[in-house]
Order: C-alpha cells, then sequence, then structure tokens
C-alpha cells in the first residue's frame, strides 16, 4: 500500500529562501483521488511545520495558520510531523482513514481547523495549570470568521482566546482565532468578544470537542479550568511558549522521531531547494477538493427537548443516531421519559436557522422524519 504526500509550496521565490518572513504567497496543489489512501493535499517544496513562519508581523501580535481542515469538512487532515517537509494528508487509524462524525446541528468541523507552524506542545513538560504533558504537536488553531478557507492555505490571524481540552491525559490546546480579513476582525480582540458578536457559539466549540470522539466508542473529553476559554493574553503567552520549544526542538537535542527537514533555516536539518523538489511526487495537479462523509452516518448529539410544564430550549448530552428502526428509538424513550419533544417547534427552528442548501438530503430527511419523532418514541407533545 503506497501512501503519497502533500506539501505546501512557497511563490515569489525571487528572494533569499530564508527570508519567508516577507513571503506571504503560497500556492495548492491537489493530486489523486479524494478520500483514499494516495491522496495527497497541497503540494510544495516547503515545510508547513518548520518554514511557514509563525510570526505574521513585525510587533508579533498576528501568526501565519496552516489551514488543515475547511469549515463544515469531515476528513480528518493534518501535518505529518514524521514525514519528510511535514505534509498535510489525511489521519490513518488502525488502517483507516480518519473523518469526524456530523454533530447535530453542525456537519463536520465547526471552524476551520489548522495549526500554527513553528510551534510545538513539547510531550516532556508537564504543564503547570493543566498538569498533563503536551500533545507532541504543533497549536491546534481553530479559526471562526465567515469564509470557508482552503486547506493548505496559510492565513494571517488574530488569538483571542484559548481553550484547553485534555484528550487521553495530554494537553491539546485549542487556539481561538479569526483572520484579520474578516469582516468582524475589527470587534474581536479578546474572547469576550466572541460572546457578544457570536453568542452560543464558544459554548458551541466546547460541547464540540468535548462529544466528537464518542461516537467512536471513546469517553468524552475534559478540560482544565473546568472548560472556561482563558483570554487572548492567555492566548499569546502559549503560543510563545510554544514557540520556544519547537525552536529547542529544531536544535536536535531533543530525542523525537519528527521530520525536522525545511529548506529555510540553515541548521543542521535544511536541505537544499532542489532537492526538495526532487522529491515530490511525480503525479501532482491541480485539482478543487469536497471533503465530506462518504459513511453518510448522521449523530445526533443535540435535540431540542422540553421539560414537562416548562418551555425553555434544552441541548441534551444523550446521543440520539436517527435511524429507521423503530425497536431501537422506543429503547432510547426509555431513557428520555423525563423530557417531551415538542416536534413543531423544532421544525420551525430548523427551517429558520439552516438555509435551502444545508437543509437538502440528509438534513431534509431528518427534519421530516423529527416531525413524527414525539409520536415514536411515545414522548407527550
Amino acid at each position: 500500500m503506497r501512501y503519497t504526500h502533500s506539501y505546501i509550496k512557497l511563490i515569489n521565490t525571487s528572494s533569499n529562501i530564508i527570508n519567508l518572513i516577507k513571503m506571504s504567497t503560497y500556492s495548492v496543489c491537489e493530486s489523486g483521488k479524494p478520500f483514499t489512501k494516495d491522496y495527497p493535499t497541497p503540494s510544495g517544496p516547503v515545510s508547513a511545520f518548520h518554514d511557514v513562519p509563525l510570526y505574521a508581523n513585525q510587533e508579533k501580535t498576528h501568526f501565519n495558520m496552516v489551514v488543515e481542515i475547511p469549515r463544515w469538512s469531515n476528513a480528518k487532515m493534518e501535518i505529518s510531523k514524521d514525514d519528510y517537509l511535514n505534509p498535510i494528508k489525511q489521519d490513518i487509524k488502525k488502517d483507516q482513514l480518519r473523518f469526524v462524525p456530523n454533530l447535530f446541528p453542525f456537519h463536520g468541523y465547526i471552524w476551520n481547523y489548522g495549526a500554527f507552524p513553528q510551534t510545538w506542545e513539547d510531550p516532556n513538560h508537564e504543564d503547570i495549570d493543566t498538569k498533563c504533558k503536551g500533545d507532541n504537536d504543533p497549536l491546534d488553531v481553530c479559526e471562526i470568521g465567515s469564509a470557508i478557507l482552503s486547506r493548505g492555505a496559510v492565513v494571517k490571524v488574530k488569538p483571542l482566546g484559548v481553550l484547553a481540552m485534555i484528550d487521553e491525559g495530554e494537553t491539546d490546546w485549542k487556539i481561538i482565532c479569526i483572520n484579520i480579513e474578516d469582516p468582524l476582525a475589527s470587534q474581536l480582540n479578546d474572547i469576550s468578544d466572541v460572546e457578544k458578536e457570536m453568542p452560543g457559539f464558544l459554548d458551541a466549540t466546547r460541547d464540540w470537542f468535548k462529544k466528537y470522539k464518542i461516537p467512536d466508542g471513546k469517553p468524552a473529553n475534559n478540560f482544565a479550568f473546568n472548560g472556561a476559554f482563558k483570554g487572548s493574553d492567555f492566548a499569546l503567552k502559549l503560543i510563545n511558549e510554544t514557540h520556544a520549544y519547537w525552536e529547542k526542538l529544531m536544535t536536535g537535542t531533543v530525542q523525537n522521531s519528527i521530520s525536522k527537514t525545511n529548506v529555510s533555516l540553515s541548521n543542521p536539518f535544511t536541505s537544499a531547494q532542489s532537492d526538495a523538489n526532487d522529491k515530490l511526487p511525480d503525479n501532482r495537479s491541480t485539482m478543487e477538493v469536497t471533503s465530506s462523509d462518504p459513511k453518510s452516518i448522521f449523530i445526533c448529539m443535540y435535540i431540542i427537548l422540553f421539560y414537562r410544564g416548562q418551555m425553555a430550549l434544552r441541548l441534551t448530552s444523550d446521543i440520539f443516531l436517527i435511524i429507521s428502526n423503530r425497536s431501537q428509538l422506543s429503547y432510547l424513550s426509555k431513557e428520555s421519559n423525563k423530557c417531551a419533544c415538542n416536534s413543531e417547534f423544532f421544525i420551525s427552528w430548523f427551517n429558520r436557522n439552516l438555509d435551502d442548501q444545508s437543509k437538502s438530503g440528509q438534513l431534509r430527511e431528518l427534519g421530516s422524519y423529527l416531525k413524527n419523532l414525539g409520536e415514536v418514541l411515545g414522548l407527550e407533545n
């Protein structure tokens, strides 16, 4: 079985390659067949981990984000730490390509998801706040702007805050940021501004990270700080700290399997750009990518329910797998006998909050199905 790789390619190389901080234009090449094990993403002779500069301005308040996963897509793409020049490729576990499930009412990732280059969460360092060690990855980034960004894009962002997720005993920070070109960028400067301008979005973000592994049979994720988001000052401090850990990594004194090959840093791991070009896949070409969940499994982790005698909207932590098996749905009703489903209110919400394209296909079918859910579950209206 052959796994091909993919790379970010730097444009405008008339300047010295070492002076990458002045070069902000990158191209994206695609080749292979999407959602197969030979499918690569951005192609070009620089490392998305090491060559793309972290800092995007002299004041060190804006940062370059490498987009791994566009919003609303399902394929779990990531910078490959161990491969030559750290390509972005689809994660594989137990010889299976990874896709995240659809956590109702969302489809795939609810932000543009990616990483900060030249950062590293040191697995040898125990964080003073989380009491857990790093996860051996670059810092994860959630870009919350309005645009759907392209996989492999390098985008200048402004950090707003951070969520401290604990994933299987490791610290896995999630930096919340916004594209500096986004219309809301001038109004968002700290995590508190997000709740003002985008009410409910931070709660949805926390809930998504808590539950997204449950459909795979894993427990819910936990968080430090009781799940509270920390602000922009905390995020800036964390970014600078993990950049320092990356600098230590690149000295070669830290025992680790991470590939440190680069084309710009003038260290023992630097490769000539011509050599990097020679090692690129021969079949690269430009192509459009549409990322979706090929398994068409809709996992409903949120459902609108009402307590008897109350008209308060409730988001339940119960998992409902919406299928046409009435025996399983009847079983779920026993677990939810204290709740009543107001189906008419749900359909009203469904039509009001989702555009026509989102309501098509599977979501439209789900909406129709939920009209009779109360009756099927034996719940009161």
